[in-house]
Formats: structure tokens, sequence, C-alpha cells
């Protein structure tokens, strides 16, 4: 390091090791002992959004037709940004959705993250697919205008994505591992709130 960096005065503390490793002593024995985190990436679902105006959507390719209704495919819905201090166990940022189809029974969310603050798709470069998770929405009475509430909780050694069913209360949930990486294939049916 001297010889790479000669202007640079290098520092080493003493048993820098052993600090980890105590760390990592503490936290097993308490994990209350970290009281929060920072977001190393951006966590978010991947939605389709309502098309108001043809001019919004560049890539015309991102357009999929739906019941005669123009939505923009594979849009990164964000819950957390990149840099966000997340209080360990406290729910993030809750977003709503809505069922694509009135007849729909449940509702599939793939989560996602990115090295961006602040993506606008889940296949930009930096995205990688987290895995997926499902929400029962049995009740088909109120077609949709059903919501369904999405939230991330950070946990010591764990990310918590809940959904819940407004009507009913129902919670699904889906617990990752802070490094779990599935690539399964699944595609998010659902509006964000406000789209619908």
């Amino acid at each position: 390091m001297v010889k790479n960096f000669p202007n640079k005065h290098i520092v080493v503390p003493n048993q820098a090791g052993l600090a980890v490793l105590k760390g990592a002593v503490l936290f097993g024995h308490d994990p209350q002992v970290i009281a929060s985190r920072v977001a190393k990436v951006t966590y978010g679902v991947n939605t389709l959004s309502k098309i108001q105006d043809d001019r919004d959507v560049p890539d015309k390719s991102r357009i999929r037709m739906i019941k005669e209704v123009k939505y923009e495919k594979d849009v990164f819905s964000k819950h957390v940004t990149k840099g966000d201090d997340l209080v360990i166990d406290e729910a993030q940022e809750e977003k709503t959705y809505f069922p694509i189809y009135p007849e729909q029974k449940s509702v599939q969310f793939s989560v996602y993250t990115s090295t961006k603050e602040d993506p606008k798709y889940v296949d930009e470069d930096g995205c990688k697919k987290l895995g997926h998770f499902t929400v029962d929405i049995p009740d088909t009475t109120d077609g949709t205008e059903r919501k369904v509430h999405v939230r991330f909780i950070f946990g010591g050694t764990e990310i918590k994505v809940q959904g819940v069913d407004e009507k009913t209360g129902n919670v699904n949930e889906r617990t990752f591992e802070w490094s779990e990486n599935a690539e399964e294939e699944c595609f998010g049916m659902a509006v964000e709130m406000g789209e619908s």
C-alpha cells in the first residue's frame, strides 16, 4: 500500500480483524446491538404503470395493452433508496398497488435491487432480481379497485417483504437473506396506487 500510495499516510488500526470478529460475536449474542443500517442498494418491486400519454414512454416496446388500457411494463417501484437509514425491524415506506384484472385472485410481485438511487426500470444496468412473493386477494367483489399494501422490513440478517390484502387484512410475507439472489422467472401484475 505504501508503494502504491507514496503521498498518502496509511493508518492501520490495532487488531482490525479482531474488531470485526468482536462485532460479529456481539451481534450473535444480542442482535439489538445494531439499531439501524444504511441501505447499500435501492429496493423495490416490478410493476406496470398506467400510461396517460404515449409520448411519456419513448421506448414503445415497453407499452403493454391489457383490456384496452395501455401500461408501461417493467417499472421499478421504489420502496427504499440507496443510502437510506433503515431502522432494524421497522417497516419502511408502504406503497399501495391494485390488481390488473377484476377476477384476479392473487398478485405476484418480483423484488428487485438496484445500485442506482432512482432506477426507472427493473431491467436497467445495476438492477438485480432478489426473488418474488404472492399476495392472495380471493374476494373479487371490488374488481381492480382492491388494494394491496407492500412494505419492506429490514432485520438483522434478513429482509422481509410483506403484502397485505386491505379488505381481509391477511398478510403474505417472504423473507430474503441479505445475500440471497434468486433468479426465478415471474412478473408483477399490479399497478401502483394513483394509477388505477
